[in-house]
C-alpha cells in the first residue's frame, strides 16, 4: 500500500530519507530479522522441549543473569523456569556468566526424540573462580567453600591483628 510506513515505492527517494534496499530472504524490508522463536523450529511435528531452569535470582546469584545458548542461538537472559522449543535431534546447551570476565561455564549435549521434554537445571557458581553446574536434576552451587574461606579470612585477619596489637601493649 503506497504511503504506509515500511512499504517500498518505485520512483525517486524523498530528500532526507534513505533509499530502501532490497530485503534479503527471510528479512523484512527494514533489514531487521523477522520475529520468531530464539531457536528456529522447522516442523511442529519434530519439535522437542527443554524445560530449562536457571537457578537463583538477582539477589542470591548475580545481578546479571547467565547467558544461555541452545544450538548456538542465544536465549533471553533471565532466571527461573522456561520451556524452550527445539528441533528434535542433537541439542547443545551452553551456559556462562559474564561480569568483568567470563566464568561459570557449563554445557550439555542431548539427543531428543520428537515430542520429548527434558528438564535441564543450571546453577551459577558462588565465585568467579569456579565452573557452573548443569544437569537433569536441581544442582548445588559450586565454589561455596571458596567463598566461605575468603569471608573467613576477611573476618579472622582483622581480629588476629587487633588481638596481637592489644597483647603487645600489655
Amino acid at each position: 500500500m503506497p504511503g504506509t510506513p515500511g512499504s517500498q515505492q518505485d520512483g525517486p527517494a524523498t530528500p532526507g530519507h534513505p533509499t530502501p534496499s532490497p530485503a534479503a530472504p527471510g528479512y523484512p524490508a527494514a533489514g531487521y530479522p523477522a520475529p520468531g522463536p530464539a531457536a528456529p523450529v522447522p516442523d511442529a511435528a519434530a519439535t522437542s522441549y527443554l524445560d530449562l531452569t536457571v537457578q537463583g535470582n538477582r539477589f542470591t546469584s548475580s545481578m546479571i543473569a547467565p547467558h544461555v545458548t541452545v544450538n548456538g542461538h542465544p536465549l533471553k537472559q533471565e532466571y527461573g523456569y522456561r520451556r524452550v522449543p527445539v528441533p528434535a535431534g542433537p541439542v547443545r546447551i551452553n551456559v556462562e556468566c559474564r561480569w568483568t570476565r567470563t566464568y561459570g561455564q557449563a554445557s550439555m549435549s542431548l539427543n531428543l526424540a520428537p515430542g520429548q521434554s527434558v528438564p535441564v537445571f543450571y546453577a551459577a557458581p558462588s565465585t568467579v573462580f569456579s565452573k557452573g553446574k548443569i544437569g537433569h536434576e536441581k544442582q548445588s552451587r559450586a565454589g561455596m567453600w571458596v567463598l566461605l574461606a575468603i569471608l573467613g579470612i576477611a573476618v579472622a585477619l582483622p581480629v588476629m591483628i587487633g588481638t596481637i596489637a592489644v597483647l603487645a601493649n600489655l
